[in-house]
């Protein structure tokens, strides 16, 4: 039975989800790495970010439901929403969600070695370093090659997407796979008060 309460915290989840792919595109977009300009090298890298975002959204919506299945709480409306929601099988689904959980742990092992990096730069950059405020070293290599990584991993869990699917299958799929993920990201018309 479905209480306030409970979907009260599916709507707070969800909300929290859709909060944090907002800031990652904002963060993307203060770091110039949305370009305003189509082209191939922006589109691959909006395809890597969606299906990013995607995956782990996938996973994220899982974990929460084992977390209420084991509450003894009901869990259906988490685990069906992408099957739902991009028109799946349930075969398909299924296949989407034992690739988004090892998707989920292939990006975690490269974000930690990212991670260890970038504090050990901002320990050596750091201002009591004597290093002057607001000069900002260029990235290291490592970053940028663990970057690599990264999309090279999640351009390896699109195809394995795309070759279960099919090309038309995927194509219709990837269709619904941006309408998904660019619906957590409109903002609207007159800033923050409202508007028109």
């Amino acid at each position: 039975m479905l209480t306030k309460e409970w979907f009260s915290d599916i709507v707070q989840y969800v909300t929290h989800l859709r909060t944090l792919k907002f800031a990652a595109f904002t963060v993307l977009i203060a770091l110039g790495q949305l370009p305003a300009a189509e082209s191939t090298d922006n589109n691959q890298r909006l395809a890597l970010m969606r299906y990013d975002i995607l995956l782990r959204e996938i996973h994220s919506y899982q974990v929460k439901a084992d977390d209420l299945k084991g509450k003894g709480e009901p869990d259906s409306f988490l685990r069906s929403f992408h099957k739902d929601r991009l028109e799946l099988t349930t075969e398909r689904s299924g296949l989407l969600v034992q690739l988004a959980h090892r998707y989920t742990q292939d990006i975690q092992t490269v974000d930690r070695k990212a991670l260890a990096l970038i504090r050990a730069a901002k320990l050596k950059y750091r201002p009591s370093a004597g290093v002057e405020a607001g000069k900002v070293p260029s990235p290291p290599q490592e970053l940028k090659d663990l970057q690599t990584e990264r999309d090279q991993t999640t351009s390896s869990y699109i195809k394995q997407i795309e070759d279960a699917f099919g090309p038309s299958d995927f194509k219709y799929f990837d269709v619904l796979v941006r309408r998904h993920v660019e619906a957590g990201f409109k903002i609207p018309r007159g800033g923050s008060g409202g508007g028109k």
